[in-house]
């Protein structure tokens, strides 16, 4: 809940490139975390939003991340920017990060 001490959440967005030089699908892993120690581990969804008109895409929540990978039909135009979003659920409020992919 909102106000609630140390129920508060941070989401980094973290990208990692696929190992193959000719395809362009970065893996995303949003980690949300409580920002005080002992408040626990947040649940729910995590909204992935991607640059160009891509649609966005939802993962759920597993021990604390979220994890996507996105395929992007060009590897000109970048940076690319991807945007993670946390929902929030009944301990913890919703929160952002966003993350460049070069």
């Amino acid at each position: 809940m909102a106000g609630t001490p140390n129920s508060s959440s941070s989401v980094p967005a973290c990208s990692e490139e696929c190992p193959h030089a000719h395809l362009f699908e970065p893996t995303f892993t949003a980690t949300v975390v409580a920002a005080g120690v002992g408040a626990g581990t947040p649940t729910g969804r995590v909204t992935f939003a991607f640059v160009g008109g891509t649609p966005s895409v939802m993962a759920t929540l597993s021990g604390g991340l979220a994890t996507v990978t996105h395929t992007y039909t060009t590897t000109t135009g970048g940076p690319f920017t991807v945007t993670a979003t946390y929902s929030g659920d009944t301990s913890f409020t919703a929160s952002t990060g966003t993350d460049t992919q070069t």
